[in-house]
Formats: C-alpha cells, structure tokens, sequence
C-alpha cells in the first residue's frame, strides 16, 4: 500500500515535520509548490497515486478497521467494477456519532443505473469512495474549478462509465463541523450556487430521458434541505443575512416551498413562526436576489 500525504502548500503547520515524526518512514510526503485549491489538489493525488485502487481521505475524516479488506473483497468480486463505495457515519468535531447516511441497497451488490441515483442527490463522501486507477485515466481528473461539488460531479461522470459497486457496511466517518454551518459558503448561498453549477454539468452524463426527473428530484431534496438551512441560520445563529442568502437559493431551487408555506401561513403555530421567518427576511431576500 502506498501512503502518501499530499500538502496543498499549507501555510500554518510544518507538514511535512509531522509526517517525518509520525510516518516513522512509511508515508511519503509531497508539496505542491504552490496553492492550488481542492479541486486540483485532488487531481494531483491521483496523478501521484501509483496503486490499482485509489482512497482519497481528508485529513479529519477516518476510516474504520477492515475497511480495506472489505474494498479488496469488493473489486475482487465484481471484476467490471470502476469504483466502490460504503454507506458512512457522519460524526461531529469530537468524534461523536451524528447520523448514517441512507441504505443505497439492501446488501453488497452492484448499483442498478448509478449514475441516475447518484446524481438525485449526492450520497458519497471522499472517505467512502474507493476508485480504479483505470477509471480515474478514462473519465480525468476532477473538475478545473474549485467550487463545493467537484467529488459529486465525478462520482457521477464514473457512475455514467463504469458500474459501481455499494457496501451496507458504514467503514468510514465523515467529519462535520459547526463552523461549515457559519462559514462563507452557507451564508452567503455558494454551496447551493455550486450545487446547482455542478448539476448543470453531470445532468448532461445521464440518458436524456431520465434529466428531467432526475432534475426536478434534485431540487425538491436541496430546495428542502436549503430552507430547513435558512431557518437554522436566523434561530440557531440569529444570521438574518446568512438567513436571507439561504432562501434565496431555496427559491431558486423549489418556489413552491415558499409559495405554499405563504398560502397556509395562519395554518398552524409553526407557519405563524415562519410568518414571521418571511416578514423579517424578504427585504433581504429581494436585496439577494
């Protein structure tokens, strides 16, 4: 196994000092010479990677024991496969059980059209994703933009490739931090701005028949998901701005969400709530639009 931590040109921490400490010999270490951004920096951890299968991992994500293992039965039995992944624990910044992610199959298997189920929404993360380095040389590298949704767009071009293997076993733990909720991406709208960038992209992967439905399924999800994200940043955060950006993209995504919730305000105690959730944000919101 090559092990090799790959520093985008980190400016804080003496990388390379720690893997020289820690790695005992065993990790390699490279430098870009300069910044180049995620999405990039990910395109050269391939490049690097020497290996048949490749895992790339950030560095607050885990992966559980018996993780490899479980992908070398995986590729070993599905031998057309172009990439597997696992179902995942999401755990917050102390390491504490969150959530799981949705069962994609009932048992270890091939995905029937993958890449239409993956691109209704985005199931994967980097640390449950195992990929052949053959698929990686076929489909390129990742997107030459760093916006959010560059591992989405590529999980779905493989998927729209190759066939994709799913394991119900939760081997890896993805890391999510309040900050992210507080941070420039969410409440200023980007990570939905990137969401929607990136659909336009792999919606293009899919059979032309199946774009439309898939599209209208993605946005109902996101158009939701932003909206709950915009309530919990005006009355968790008290971020009216951050608020505002948020449905702003929510209406982008779904106008019926608002639409209704505007009809059946007086409906019940939680609408009145979002009553006054609307009065104090639409200025805003117009401003944002």
């Amino acid at each position: 196994m090559q092990i090799e931590v790959v520093d985008d040109c980190s400016p804080d921490v003496d990388v390379e000092k720690l893997v020289k400490e820690f790695g005992n010999s065993r990790i390699s270490f490279y430098r870009n010479p300069e910044n180049l951004g995620h999405s990039f920096n990910f395109t050269e951890c391939i490049r690097r990677a020497k290996g048949e299968l490749i895992h790339l991992l950030h560095e607050d994500d885990l992966v559980k024991p018996g993780f490899y293992k479980k992908f070398e039965e995986i590729f070993d039995k599905y031998k057309t496969i172009g990439a597997a992944y696992c179902r995942q624990e999401y755990i917050d910044e102390d390491g504490g059980t969150m959530f799981f992610s949705d069962t994609d199959l009932p048992e270890t298997g091939i995905m029937d059209d993958a890449a239409v189920l993956l691109a209704e929404r985005q199931r994967i993360q980097y640390c449950s994703m195992v990929v052949k380095r053959s698929a990686y040389e076929k489909t390129g590298g990742f997107m030459m933009k760093n916006i959010g949704c560059e591992d989405w767009e590529m999980w779905v071009r493989i998927a729209a490739n190759f066939p994709v293997a799913y394991t119900t076993e939760a081997l890896a733990k993805y890391r999510i931090h309040r900050s992210s909720m507080t941070g420039g991406d969410m409440r200023t709208g980007r990570d939905m701005r990137d969401l929607r960038e990136s659909a336009e992209i792999f919606t293009e992967y899919l059979p032309k028949e199946k774009r439309k439905e898939v599209a209208l399924k993605r946005n109902l999800h996101y158009g939701s998901y932003s909206f709950e994200n915009a309530k919990k940043m005006l009355n968790e955060f008290k971020d009216e701005e951050g608020a505002a950006a948020q449905l702003s993209e929510t209406i982008k995504l779904n106008p019926e969400i608002v639409l209704i919730i505007w009809i059946f305000l007086d409906s019940s105690r939680y609408l009145l709530r979002v009553r006054e959730f609307q009065l104090l944000l639409l200025p805003k919101i117009m401003k944002v639009l």
